[in-house]
């Protein structure tokens, strides 16, 4: 009973969870790990990455950039594109800045990475050379953001929603000397500059994402909890940020262009057409899912693409009739 049995060469994991009204929803996640190749070839890589249960940070959770998020979820309207990676100068000669581009179908990003460098100490603003580098991790603790908290008056202290672990937010000029400068920008106009950039996940707390939580006030908890509150928004299981969302899910075979994120350079491949088939025997019934790809997390330092496909199942006053679901490769 409630077990899922898998047929496919990739993890595969199902759990129950709750709809916004409450009722019971079978969910399963298959997971696909592939290995890709300088010549662009794409092959199921021997070792194959679980699903995600619990998120995973790059260092202390609350204090450092997210990783991964949790696979097993329900809802999500479209498949987030993630990347991690470092922007790798072309050749392995030092650069003082470069410019790194994904494009993942009709999904594409480009951001300007500079070298390290910092605010002087003095009476005018003004800024350290900048230094070459070969290789920069790619990560929102090197993009616009960060805390502020130098003041002795908590309300003249203050944090950058958007990205509370980066560097540059300030509330007061004089408190950014010796602050290290955003090594990750977006291109463009001035404003822009003011604005996180990175290709990673966004955590669950951080904005916009957490808005799209609903109104967890003394209501909700007087009278719904533990229940999604009313206006919940399931634009809160998007891992990605907006611009890196493909609406209406991807399906496989896109094609896959990135630029000096990895030693060589141009990497091009496309999206494997694979999608896996789930089948759920319940009582009497046998339901055939739709699945969709809900994730695509590129690691071209890792040479690693894996794949996070899912299907709900609502089942409420029934999923003790539930015996399994059946994974099948399409």
């Amino acid at each position: 009973m409630w077990v899922v049995e898998n047929k496919t060469p990739f993890d595969a994991v199902g759990t129950f969870t709750r709809n916004q009204v409450g009722a019971e929803v079978w969910v399963v996640a298959v997971k696909g790990t592939f290995t890709v190749a300088e010549d662009g070839s794409v092959t199921v890589a021997d070792r194959q990455e679980p699903v995600c249960r619990a998120p995973v940070y790059t260092g202390e959770p609350g204090h450092s950039s997210m990783k991964y998020d949790v696979d097993l979820i329900s809802g999500k309207p479209a498949t987030d594109v993630i990347m991690h990676a470092n922007a790798t100068a072309p050749g392995g000669k030092p650069v003082k800045k470069l410019d790194v581009w994904m494009r993942v179908g009709g999904v594409q990003k480009r951001f300007r990475v500079t070298g390290d460098h910092h605010w002087r100490r003095g009476i005018f603003t003004s800024k350290t050379p900048v230094q070459p580098f070969v290789r920069i991790p790619i990560v929102y603790e090197r993009a616009f953001g960060g805390c502020d908290l130098r003041h002795k008056k908590s309300k003249k202290q203050g944090y950058e929603a958007r990205n509370p672990v980066g560097t540059g937010y300030v509330r007061v000029a004089s408190h950014r000397k010796e602050m290290q400068v955003p090594n990750i920008c977006f291109q463009g106009k001035k404003q822009r500059r003011a604005e996180p950039a990175g290709f990673g996940p966004i955590s669950a707390h951080w904005e916009p994402r957490a808005s799209f939580m609903g109104t967890c006030d003394e209501a909700w908890a007087k009278n719904r909890k533990p229940l999604l509150p009313e206006d919940f928004d399931s634009r809160y299981y998007q891992q990605a940020p907006a611009d890196q969302q493909a609406e209406g899910y991807l399906q496989g075979g896109e094609p896959v262009t990135l630029v000096n994120v990895s030693q060589s350079g141009r990497l091009r491949f496309n999206l494997p057409e694979v999608k896996p088939r789930c089948a759920t025997l319940i009582g009497n019934d046998v339901v055939d899912h739709d699945i969709n790809l809900y994730t695509v997390i590129l690691e071209p330092e890792e040479s690693r693409l894996m794949m996070v496909w899912h299907c709900a199942f609502e089942c409420h006053n029934r999923e003790h009739l539930l015996e399994r679901s059946i994974v099948r490769m399409k």
